[in-house]
């Protein structure tokens, strides 16, 4: 499971403040699975961003406490899934 620094989980959905840019967490990269679709070798949350398309956030990423905050809690509908 993955989470944010205050201790609640990453979920699908939820809208995010990624380092000052507004965002959607679209997926959940928590497993070999999953860093196999997509080409990455460690655990993350994918971020949809207006400015910048997909962004992948890796959980090993020393500025994951200072960049990630939760704004509101969503559903994987509104993120697409």
């Amino acid at each position: 499971m993955i989470t944010y620094p205050n201790g609640d989980d990453v979920r699908v959905g939820d809208r995010v403040d990624y380092d000052g840019v507004p965002a959607i967490v679209k997926y959940i990269v928590d497993d070999q699975i999953s860093q196999e679709h997509w080409g990455v070798e460690q655990d993350g949350v994918m971020f949809d961003t207006e400015d910048m398309g997909l962004v992948f956030h890796p959980i090993n990423d020393l500025c994951w406490d200072c960049t990630i905050v939760l704004i509101m809690r969503g559903n994987a509908t509104e993120a697409g899934e």
